[in-house]
């Protein structure tokens, strides 16, 4: 738990870089990074990053409005119109300002692992490898790498699960009124929730977010080139000079560095080029079959409710 914690720690430290986060208009906004060597070295990186948010947000919320229709058939003799509550309510947390801070911030630590899994778990194989050696342990090494990231990946889903539902009036409610929604539909009531708040948020929060955020990164690609070569040049005529050893094998380091984020530079820059091309069409279509989808199953919820209603009465 302690090492989970640390490693939470550390992604909390990056959220700012790697965020599209809300801004409101008279924040100060930092100067552009694009003269930065340092910078042009992750860019490739950063610019991979918001493209696969953006890819599994489409690829997710697609996949709830293909299953959404069918949500109200799955659940057992519920209370129908309280249902149809929890679903209007879950739609609604998904544009709550304190539920969109959190899902961010869980969204952004999941592409880090999902990106970084493999560093993230060498380096605390290392350090548990460490501990068991200045400890004294016997038995070999630690060497369940792909253990540590498989739970790193796993913790990060569970703790993006817990925070929205933490956050949630749609899952206060299910917890509440569990008996009038019946005990056997809270499971699947709970999981239907949660991809209809993540939904809501990638229409009306996060998809517009990134796809202002792969434009603005985009836009700095020919300066990012320019930096890079530029810097590539200078640590060739460092190299070149009378510095010491050790300094070159620094610079020759981050040579190498830049030389490769130039190459992968080529290939993200053709990818999300492609994405750009039709994503604010996508982003519409996904919109507009959102809000198509919440609407049909709202007003079958009501008709549920009405024939519920109805059969009462007449009792």
């Amino acid at each position: 738990m302690r090492t989970l914690s640390l490693v939470v720690a550390l992604f909390m430290l990056v959220l700012p870089a790697c965020s599209g986060g809300q801004q409101q208009s008279n924040t100060p906004k930092a100067q552009p990074s694009t003269s930065s060597p340092l910078y042009a070295a992750v860019y490739p990186t950063r610019l991979t990053a918001t493209t696969m948010r953006w890819d599994n947000g489409m690829t997710a919320t697609n996949t709830t409005l293909d299953e959404a229709p069918y949500y109200p058939d799955s659940l057992t003799e519920p209370d129908w119109d309280m249902a149809g509550e929890i679903y209007r309510k879950a739609a609604a947390d998904g544009k709550d300002q304190a539920m969109t801070e959190k899902l961010e911030e869980s969204r952004v630590i999941s592409t880090f692992v999902e990106m970084r899994g493999a560093d993230m778990a060498r380096k605390v194989g290392r350090n548990v490898d460490q501990a068991l050696e200045a400890s004294g342990a016997k038995g070999g090494t630690f060497e369940s790498r792909d253990a540590v990231r498989s739970g790193l990946k796993s913790a990060s889903t569970e703790m993006l699960e817990e925070d929205t539902r933490a956050y949630s009036t749609a899952h206060s409610d299910i917890e509440l009124n569990e008996e009038q929604l019946g005990r056997k539909n809270r499971k699947t009531l709970q999981k239907q929730t949660d991809s209809l708040i993540a939904a809501s948020y990638f229409v009306n929060i996060e998809g517009p977010q990134l796809l202002a955020e792969m434009k603005r990164i985009a836009a700095e690609s020919k300066d990012i080139r320019a930096t890079m070569k530029k810097e590539i040049d200078a640590q060739q005529a460092f190299l070149d000079s009378d510095a010491t050893a050790e300094q070159k094998k620094i610079v020759k380091a981050r040579k190498t560095s830049l030389e490769e984020a130039s190459v992968q530079l080529d290939t993200v820059e053709q990818d999300v080029t492609l994405r750009l091309k039709d994503a604010d069409k996508a982003l519409k279509d996904v919109q507009d079959r959102y809000k198509h989808v919440i609407d049909e199953m709202n007003k079958e919820m009501d008709k549920r409710a009405k024939e519920m209603a109805a059969t009462a009465k007449a009792k």
